[in-house]
């Protein structure tokens, strides 16, 4: 006879709390073998308490358990390493008014966006790390450094609107990045068609305050006014 629908659906789940169990064993031995003895000597009050604490993980670690994609674990830790960096930097970047209720106060909200981040990175880390491991990690870090190309696409267009102008250069990047991507003659023309009337939108109907390229300076004066405003 065939197992039963929910005994199918459960095993992963089973798996995985075993992978969680065999895990938090292994830290709980290395933790035992390297840093027990040092705490024993520095502070020894520490280890009525350590014991303890480190079964109690060991039963609740099960919790964390998710069925999660390849590549969780680096994001785990790259997003837990940029929430430790946030948080530490917090006391040179806000300010406390004295005499100003707390929710109030400038640095009220960064503390609490900065340290909520702290706190979920912290859990995602924990997740990822007794969830069982999938292959393909290292590859699925690779789609995602590959996609900050397309960030250093948005920063050459921002540092090249001054120098060319906003219609040269919203032409030419979306007829780029439409050739980059893989779309056909069809595709980059209809790219370069898009740059033009998000030009003639933003600048010429509603205004936008974008400056004038270094290029139009070059340009007659009977068309260079025209272009400075409207393009």
């Amino acid at each position: 006879m065939g197992q039963s629908t929910a005994a199918v659906r459960n095993r992963p789940l089973v798996r995985s709390s075993r992978v969680a169990r065999v895990r938090t064993a292994r830290i709980y031995n290395r933790y035992k073998r390297y840093a027990a003895p040092h705490l024993r000597i520095i502070k020894p009050a520490l280890m009525r308490y350590h014991g303890p604490v480190i079964e109690q993980f060991r039963s609740i670690s099960p919790l964390f358990v998710r069925d999660h994609r390849c590549g969780d674990f680096a994001f785990s830790i790259l997003i837990f390493a940029i929430s430790i960096a946030l948080f530490a930097s917090l006391g040179s970047q806000i300010t406390w008014i004295e005499g100003k209720p707390l929710p109030a106060q400038p640095g009220f909200w960064p503390l609490i966006a900065t340290g909520s981040m702290l706190l979920f990175s912290s859990l995602n880390v924990i997740s990822a790390f007794v969830s069982e491991e999938k292959t393909g990690r290292w590859k699925e870090v690779m789609v995602w450094l590959r996609s900050l190309e397309y960030a250093g696409w948005f920063i050459a267009y921002v540092f090249l609107v001054p120098k060319l102008g906003y219609l040269p250069t919203s032409i030419a990047f979306g007829a780029l990045l439409a050739w980059r991507v893989g779309y056909k003659r069809e595709g980059i023309l209809a790219a370069a068609v898009a740059g033009l009337l998000t030009v003639v939108v933003f600048k010429s109907l509603i205004g936008a305050q974008i400056p004038g390229g270094e290029l139009y300076n070059y340009l007659p004066s009977q068309v260079r006014p025209f272009m400075l405003t409207y393009l």
